[in-house]
């Protein structure tokens, strides 16, 4: 089987993940840009987004697409995360191929209010 070759930007990344992951990945991508102004790069074979005191990355698996943050999300993100059927972790979440894009909710956590 042949090793993946590592991506060396975003969008190289989004072509390489699973044709399911790929919208989902895009749509994260745009919301991550536009929400403050932010450095893009590719660490550990994943997009990174460097805001001033936070970053993010996300990541392609199986069955769904994770967005991941530097900081813990606050027991209220958790909260609506899981109220709005999205799996979390102490700094992650979870969106499944068949879910949506929680944009106000992304937009919190990146904007910590």
């Amino acid at each position: 089987m042949p090793k993946k070759i590592p991506a060396t930007d975003t969008q190289a990344y989004i072509e390489q993940s699973p044709a399911e992951a790929q919208d989902i990945l895009s749509q994260l991508v745009s919301l991550l840009r536009k929400t403050q102004p932010v450095e893009e790069t590719i660490k550990w074979g994943l997009p990174f987004f460097l805001y001033n005191e936070m970053r993010a990355n996300i990541a392609a698996y199986k069955a769904h697409v994770s967005v991941s943050f530097s900081e813990d999300l606050t027991p209220e993100q958790v909260k609506e995360a899981k109220d709005l059927g999205y799996a979390t972790g102490q700094k992650r979440l979870n969106i499944r191929f068949d879910q949506s894009v929680p944009e106000p909710l992304i937009k919190k956590i990146i904007a910590k209010k």
